[in-house]
């Protein structure tokens, strides 16, 4: 017998709720041309979007985006879904790719950077900087991490 006890059930999502946000990235990733181009964006500037969004869905719940021709709801959901990330208390908090191709990821409590030199050595479980920990790690083997403070 299988226990799933205390795990999460991703399924309770709604997959409308996943291609609604879906859609607004592949919007994104169009128009600025990196699907991780979000990351590098303050958290301010989301909260005002994401206000702006639900004013305008408030106003007229039909009505979308003039630049996208997408939902106000979807983008206002997007939003949400950066703030999550990017904001997510510690028990969610992951280590944030800065470049996946280099293998370099920033802790985001701190905002010290460490670079993988084994891709296949998994992230280690917290910061070496501030002790943050961190969701995607574990032993890190042979590839030993090197981190670069900014």
């Amino acid at each position: 017998m299988k226990s799933d006890e205390g795990k999460i059930r991703p399924t309770l999502v709604p997959v409308s709720l996943v291609r609604s946000v879906a859609r607004v990235r592949e919007f994104g990733t169009r128009k600025y041309g990196d699907p991780e181009n979000w990351r590098k964006v303050e958290p301010q500037r989301y909260r005002d979007a994401l206000c702006r969004h639900l004013l305008s869905y408030i106003e007229d719940p039909e009505s979308k985006d003039e630049e996208s021709g997408l939902p106000h709801l979807w983008h206002l959901a997007c939003n949400a879904a950066f703030l999550i990330e990017l904001e997510g208390k510690d028990e969610g908090k992951q280590w944030i790719a800065v470049d996946r191709a280099f293998r370099i990821f920033k802790c985001p409590e701190c905002g010290s950077r460490i670079i993988m030199n084994n891709s296949d050595s998994p992230l280690p479980n917290s910061c070496d900087h501030c002790g943050a920990i961190l969701l995607g790690g574990g032993n890190t083997g042979e590839g030993r991490d090197i981190e670069v403070k900014e």
